[in-house]
């Protein structure tokens, strides 16, 4: 810095800002520090939420990619002019005179960027070769809003996630199969639904054959255990299984709810369901030998009554799906009993005070 300071100055006089500087150059580190906080405090912390969504969604994009197909199309995605080949990765026209440069274990660094325009390159000898491009998406933060006219404030009025998902799940009911194999190899098939607003589980069937018209009658079944609760049915999450049908999607819409489908091979976006798939597994069927197709039944209802009678819910204040309105109040100093009560032959023990 200091030589420049004296090539700006040509014999002239210094500004006082530049002359401490020239003075003190290590008070210049200590105010660039400071400018950068400065600016981050007022032009990027207000809008980083949206920004870091759009750089995490660059990067997983990238990962993605690499894994699926290999750098060979990974490289051309990022710009047309980088090229991967034998190993060898060709950067064209981001520089004016051709240039090899050795790697030597170093590799590459990819950077996402919202404030590039262009793909460029950084090569320092000393720190890995660096790779700057514009983000996929990045449009998408300012040009989106701005067109809606939206504050670009990260959070505005409404509900929290929270809320809104706490609100919509009263009228959610999540659908998914499981397999329940038999001591003999056999595999058979259940179809559970949850409601998400009470937790309540629904497994209306189990078969060796789970037939698309099999699995419409289990909607019907679904929809009669519902009774009067049905019509506050609005939505049917479940995943692109051959065993869904056009036919069983008509069940529930003719009840007013819309069936959405998953994104394929997204187990998270039924994480409700996938949950208690497992939980019927880990308590349940792995902990008994399943003998047949009617063995098969009983011990999954076994388990539904527990769940929906006994199991406690943290997201229902540690009440079961069929919790009385009204908690039976046993007075203070009062004797009372806690009998046990077996489940499937002793696996599950639950109790409850009794006066």
């Amino acid at each position: 810095m200091v030589p420049e300071l004296l090539q700006v100055a040509s014999d002239r006089e210094l500004d006082p800002n530049l002359q401490q500087v020239y003075d003190v150059p290590r008070h210049l580190l200590t105010r660039i520090a400071e400018a950068l906080h400065a600016y981050w405090a007022l032009v990027i912390a207000p809008h980083w939420p949206r920004m870091h969504a759009v750089l995490r969604a660059d990067v997983l994009h990238r990962a993605r990619r690499l894994t699926d197909e290999g750098a060979a199309a990974l490289f051309p995605g990022i710009d047309p002019g980088l090229c991967w080949e034998a190993s060898t990765l060709s950067v064209d026209a981001l520089c004016d005179e051709p240039r090899d440069e050795a790697v030597d274990g170093r590799g590459v660094t990819l950077t996402p960027s919202l404030f590039s325009h262009h793909t460029s390159t950084l090569v320092n000898p000393a720190l890995p070769p660096r790779i700057l491009y514009p983000a996929r998406g990045r449009a998408t933060v300012w040009q989106i809003l701005h067109a809606a006219g939206i504050d670009p404030a990260p959070r505005r009025t409404g509900p929290s996630r929270r809320e809104f998902l706490t609100a919509q799940a009263e009228g959610i009911t999540a659908a998914d199969f499981f397999h329940i194999d038999t001591v003999t190899g056999r595999r058979l098939y259940a179809l559970a639904f949850l409601e998400l607003g009470t937790r309540k589980l629904h497994i209306t069937g189990v078969t060796a054959h789970p037939t698309a018209r099999w699995a419409t009658q289990q909607a019907r079944n679904l929809t009669a255990d519902l009774g009067t609760r049905v019509e506050s049915l609005r939505f049917v999450p479940r995943d692109r299984d051959s065993k869904y049908t056009d036919s069983l999607d008509g069940v529930f819409e003719a009840e007013g709810a819309a069936v959405l489908l998953n994104a394929p091979r997204a187990p998270r976006m039924n994480a409700h369901c996938e949950r208690v798939i497992g939980a019927i597994h880990r308590k349940a069927l792995d902990r008994v030998l399943i003998m047949n197709e009617a063995h098969a039944r009983r011990v999954p209802a076994e388990y539904q009554e527990h769940y929906n009678s006994h199991r406690p819910h943290r997201s229902r204040d540690r009440q079961p799906p069929q919790a009385p309105k009204q908690l039976p109040v046993l007075p203070v100093g009062a004797p009372y009993r806690l009998p046990r009560t077996r489940i499937l032959g002793g696996v599950i023990n639950q109790y409850q005070y009794v006066a």
